[in-house]
Parts: C-alpha cells; structure tokens; sequence
C-alpha cells in the first residue's frame, strides 16, 4: 500500500511540474491514432445528414442550457476585417442515447455508424480523465467526486467534441484565444498543428500530438477546485498552412471538456481576458 501511496504522489508532483513548465501536460491515451482518424470520417460522413435531422439531435443537459449534448453549427465573433469564425461539431455523451433511445434520428447509418465510434472514443476518454482526477485527489481529495456526484460509470457534465474548423487563410485563427469555460480539457487528435498553449499571449507556443498521448489542459473552474499550480491554460487555434483536410474543412480536432459539479461557470469575456 506504502508503494502505490508513494508512486500516487510522484504521479501528483511530475503533473504539477509539467504544467508549471508549460501550461499543459502529457497523459497517457490508449487511442490509436488510426482509430481517431476513423472516428474523424465517420464524424463528417456524418456531417452530410440533412441539416435538419442534425439539428435535432441535441438537448440540453445542464440547468443554465450551456453547450448541450448533440450537433451545433455555431459562428464566432467577427475579426478586424469583418471575418467570422465558423465551427461545427457535436458533443458526444452517453446521455445522448438515452435521450434519444427509440428515436429514428439514430437509425441514419451514418449517425449510427459515426455513434458507435463516438463511443469508443469517449470511453478511453474517459478512463483518462478518471485517472487524472485519481491523481489531482491525491492532494485535493474533494475534487474526485464533483465529477462523480451520482455515478462513476460517466462524468455528469462531460463532452466529446468532434469540431470541424471552416478554412480562414494561413496564419489566421480558427479559434481565438481564450480559457476553456469548464474544469479539465483533454486534446486527443487534430488533423494538422495549429494549436497553441501557454500562460498567456506572449507564451503562446504550437504544442504538436504523439501517438499515444493526450494533452491536459486545466480549464478555468480547475483552480476553484485546487489552486493556481492548476492555472488554466491560454490557448488559440490558427491555420498553420494552405494545405487543408478538404476543401471546405482546414482541420479537424478531437476533445473532451469535463465540468465540476457545482463549481462557477466564467462568462465568455471572463474566458477571453488574461488571468493575473
């Protein structure tokens, strides 16, 4: 018991150090990158359903309605010359086929098929993450079960995000700077670099994927839960290259976001400024 107590806390301070070093950190991830890749083509087979029916496979499962489980076509806000930032994706969870259990909007071989993918995605995820909080525990031992108030079969408030970035140009942002709104972000694919992590926005540095590996990234609710050693990390998105994943895609990415229960959710303009 002494060993696994001791080797708990070395996972505990190697995490710490690592973020301290630059603002995110490596964990392991069973996911092959074959197997991402997969899921990503099923995700936008998927994304050639009728507009309507992707529409509609959405709910929300939060009480103040934010993000929601499903499909979302959403626009940024616009640039300084008049460009908007387009996103689609869909937030993967297994709320979702409860809540939609019988319904014909799962019958679509494409969403069937891009489902079961999610799925597999979001369980390896997920396992992840529960590790990490195992770890975070170990010197925060309250901080385990706000993910888990009710069931440790899924994280209550959780999202697998498959996001699809509409080309902007080389070197223009695909996603501006900001914190993400949540507790913990794990970055699992992307189709080609672009994302940038650091303190603040002169750190900012291009981080890049190895097989194997997912990128943790603590979100704003994290230190609430700790403190600043978990400082959330500033990140951005921009378009590396001319060279895009199709013609109407410049890449795509693979995340999962994890929320706390209970703990306050930042305004966007409070996700969008610099912490101190």
């Amino acid at each position: 018991m002494q060993s696994i107590e001791k080797a708990d806390r070395e996972s505990f301070d190697a995490l710490v150090a690592e973020l301290a070093a630059k603002n995110y950190a490596e964990i392991p991830c069973t996911l092959s990158r074959a197997k991402l890749e997969s899921a990503a083509e099923r995700f936008f087979d998927y994304l050639t359903v009728s507009q309507e029916e992707k529409e509609a496979l959405h709910f929300y499962d939060r009480p103040e309605n934010r993000q929601g489980i499903g499909y979302v076509r959403k626009a940024g806000e616009e640039d300084e010359v008049g460009r908007m930032d387009f996103k689609e994706y869909f937030h993967y969870h297994p709320k979702l086929l409860k809540e939609f259990a019988g319904s014909n909007l799962l019958k679509n071989p494409k969403t069937a098929a891009y489902l079961e993918a999610a799925e597999e995605i979001h369980a390896e995820a997920f396992r992840a993450s529960k590790k990490l909080f195992e770890i975070i525990s170990v010197e925060f031992p309250e901080v385990y079960g706000r993910f888990f108030p009710r069931t440790e079969e899924y994280v209550e408030y959780a999202a697998l995000r498959f996001l699809k970035y509409e080309p902007s140009g080389e070197g223009n942002f695909l996603a501006r700077a900001h914190y993400d709104r949540g507790c913990a972000t794990l970055a699992l694919a992307e189709s080609a670099p672009g994302l940038r992590i650091g303190k603040d926005e002169a750190a900012l540095t291009p981080v890049e994927h190895k097989d194997g590996i997912a990128l943790f990234m603590p979100a704003y609710q994290l230190p609430e839960l700790t403190d600043m050693r978990f400082r959330p990390a500033w990140h951005d998105v921009v378009q590396a290259s001319e060279n895009v994943f199709r013609e109407n895609a410049a890449r795509w990415a693979i995340v999962y976001f994890t929320d706390a229960e209970g703990a306050h959710v930042p305004t966007k303009e409070e996700a969008h400024q610099v912490m101190g």
